[in-house]
């Protein structure tokens, strides 16, 4: 028999006995002209497709009921009768198509034959009949239009048939739970098979896809709207099965990771640390090594405050290793894309949504747009004017900003301006301001140049100060870029971050506010996750909320704040997160006081990171992410190994609906990869459980941790 007669007669035939008849032998010889476009498959009476996807499957604790049951494979019986209807669509329409894959087709359809076969029977011992529930149209709507054999393998064997690795496990153990041996059998077939059907699909999905892109990311170009890699996983995740399908380690942990929805277009990521280094130099930016390193090792970072449905750039693909703890904690990551190298533009092709919401570097500068400019036609978003660069990374814009605002701001449980500082454009005016703040009793001074970052682009002045090295660095920063912010080296308590994300119109919303930590030079250490209440010194919370009478004052403070900031990044072009970042300070006679605007960043933060990543945390839960120095690790202990000592010391809990992390140490970046630093999240019922952790694996590091904190070091 002719193997396109055989796909007719399944296709268009009328009766269950058209959909299940196979041939004892076929020839595919004539295959006939290729078919076009198929409203509906033949059926008979009784078993048309629905025009609705109103069928929800029945919950576990219901299998008990054989009824229940029967149902439950009614929806699986449905999907086999569809797929095999594909199946001869797509022999009847590939006419041209490989022999060898037209005949693994043609296998592919007589083994969904025996299972539709296997469930109907089943179905009829438990007292279901098919037909008796809607039968749901979806994946034929879905592929009936495939208009290529990759299109079709995209779809059929790596979307549709590797979720049935997940659903066919996860059923077969449910159907065991309550004694149904004889069902569970039919599935761990149907899921042996699947095995080989995934596998069949992934060799001819690699021979005809374009070479440069990863697995994941052609197959997430493959796959028409409104199916997503989301459709690829089923209940659970069967990796054992992927990997005998012949999936690849990395594709099996990003899939595992991957998060999406639907209707939402991706912003496009890229950490792209350099605007206010590259602002702060006369000519061309080369990042020196240092940059490139930190770059390379924290790059995956803004995955953790992205959506779901983003896409973040890397230069290396994350570790399979890694990606599996990311998925283990339930820290899933949005779609990751690799573009080798941290020069030159990113490739148009490499990222494949047609539309982008916005492109989103870690600030607009110099690299930042040379890299991302031939994404930025596609995003909705427009970037920023070049001209508003320097203006929105200068620490001079800001100064003044606060008097401005008035309203809360004004209040007089804030710095007052004998605490504040000023902006000097000359060295006598900046020698002259650092005299004005030990007139008002501040011995130590900090001079900022205008574009740096954390911890850097700054001396302390001493009392006995400025030196000769500090005079010179002083007067090269002022001949570069016009200015400094002369400042009070505040008694330092804690820091505070407020997370913010503005709209084009300039509205701010205040996502967070939250503690961080800093060293004595100021360069970064961690965040204390949660709200800001719980991650300070009762003291501090007195302060913030007025000893309990005002509640909501310090929230007043931070929203004037944000509004304001809002503002005028907008006047200038920008829309998208912001950071402010202040400090509570005790002044001159002792007493707390709340400084709410040290700097502003106007670009996503680590801020916004730890918010992200305070998400996951399971209520009341103690978190802590820490920034270290691979020099901070034990003599001879790798990144690796100092990462898996703390997390045998915190053993992964996850719990709650959903679940959430309740107890763990997580690696945010790849340890295999760490150059200079590698970031980890830490999550106990108390901080101090987290800091025990970490003193177990990293003790120079939790030292640095303890002192930002300002607790004592653990016991000897």
């Amino acid at each position: 028999m002719r193997l396109r007669a055989w796909a007719e007669r399944v296709l268009f035939g009328e009766s269950l006995a058209d959909k299940l008849w196979a041939p004892e032998a076929w020839v595919d010889e004539e295959p006939g002209a290729a078919l076009g476009s198929v409203l509906a498959p033949g059926r008979p009476a009784g078993l048309e497709l629905a025009t609705t996807e109103s069928l929800r499957l029945p919950p576990t604790e219901a299998w008990a009921d054989p009824r229940v049951r029967g149902r439950l494979l009614h929806a699986f019986a449905n999907h086999e009768l569809l797929a095999l209807e594909l199946m001869a669509l797509a022999l009847l329409r590939f006419v041209d198509a490989p022999p060898g894959f037209r005949r693994g087709v043609a296998q592919t359809l007589s083994e969904e034959q025996r299972h539709l076969r296997a469930y109907l029977g089943r179905m009829r011992a438990l007292g279901v009949e098919l037909g008796e529930q809607p039968l749901g149209g979806f994946f034929w709507r879905a592929m009936a239009p495939m208009p290529s054999p990759l299109d079709f393998v995209a779809h059929m064997a790596l979307t549709f048939e590797q979720a049935n690795l997940d659903f066919a496990r996860h059923h077969a153990a449910g159907m065991r739970a309550v004694g149904d041996e004889d069902t569970a059998r039919i599935l761990d077939e149907v899921h042996a098979d699947e095995v080989g059907h995934v596998k069949l699909g992934l060799v001819w999905f690699e021979r005809w896809r374009e070479r440069g892109p990863s697995l994941f990311s052609a197959h997430r170009a493959a796959l028409r709207a409104p199916l997503t890699l989301r459709r690829a996983r089923g209940l659970g995740f069967d990796r054992e099965g992927r990997r005998r399908a012949g999936l690849p380690a990395e594709y099996v942990e990003q899939l595992a990771s991957f998060q999406a929805s639907r209707g939402r277009l991706p912003v496009v990521h890229a950490f792209e640390p350099t605007a206010e280094l590259s602002l702060g130099t006369r000519g061309a930016y080369t990042p020196p090594r240092a940059v490139r390193a930190l770059t390379a090792d924290l790059e995956l970072l803004p995955a953790f405050g992205a959506h779901r449905d983003d896409v973040v750039l890397v230069s290396a693909a994350p570790s399979a290793s890694h990606l599996g703890a990311l998925g283990e904690a339930g820290l899933g990551v949005p779609e990751w894309v690799v573009v080798p190298g941290l020069d030159g533009p990113v490739p148009p092709e490499a990222v494949s949504h047609p539309r982008l919401a916005a492109v989103r570097p870690w600030g607009w500068g110099p690299r930042a747009r040379a890299r991302l400019s031939s994404l930025l036609p596609r995003s909705d978003l427009p970037a920023p004017p070049r001209s508003a660069d320097a203006v929105l990374h200068a620490k001079t814009t800001w100064v003044g900003v606060r008097e401005r605002l008035g309203g809360p701001l004004d209040e007089p449980w804030l710095d007052g301006p004998e605490d504040r500082g000023e902006v000097a454009r000359a060295l006598g005016e900046a020698l002259a301001a650092v005299e004005r703040l030990r007139a008002r009793g501040h011995a130590r001074v900090v001079i900022k140049a205008p574009h740096g970052t954390s911890g850097r682009g700054a001396e302390r002045i001493d009392e006995a100060g400025p030196t000769p090295a500090q005079r010179g660095w002083l007067a090269r920063t002022l001949a570069v870029q016009g200015a400094v912010v002369v400042e009070p080296w505040l008694r330092r308590v804690c820091d505070v971050s407020v997370r913010t994300t503005v709209d084009p119109s300039g509205e701010a919303r205040v996502v967070d506010v939250g503690r961080f930590l800093t060293d004595p030079r100021g360069q970064y250490v961690g965040a204390v996750l949660g709200p800001l209440s719980r991650a300070v010194h009762p003291e501090v919370g007195r302060l913030l909320h007025d000893q309990g009478r005002d509640p909501e004052r310090s929230a007043r403070v931070f929203g004037a704040l944000a509004s304001g900031v809002g503002e005028l990044v907008a006047r200038h072009g920008y829309a998208g997160p912001v950071g402010i970042d202040g400090l509570v300070y005790r002044d001159r006679a002792g007493g707390l006081r709340l400084r709410p605007l040290v700097e502003v960043n106007v670009r996503p933060t680590l801020g916004h990171v730890a918010h992200g990543l305070g998400r996951r945390l399971a209520p009341g839960r103690a978190g802590l992410w820490v920034v270290f120095r691979l020099a901070d690790l034990p003599a001879g202990c790798s990144a690796v190994e100092a990462v898996a000592r703390a997390r045998g010391a915190l053993p992964l809990e996850r719990g709650g609906n959903p679940p959430r992390l309740r107890q763990g140490a997580v690696p945010t970046t790849d340890p295999a990869r760490a150059a200079t630093v590698g970031t980890l999240l830490l999550v106990a019922e108390r901080r101090a459980h987290a800091l025990q952790a970490l003193e177990h694996a990293m003790p120079t590091v939790a030292a640095r941790v303890r002192r930002a904190l300002h607790e004592p070091d653990a016991p000897a």
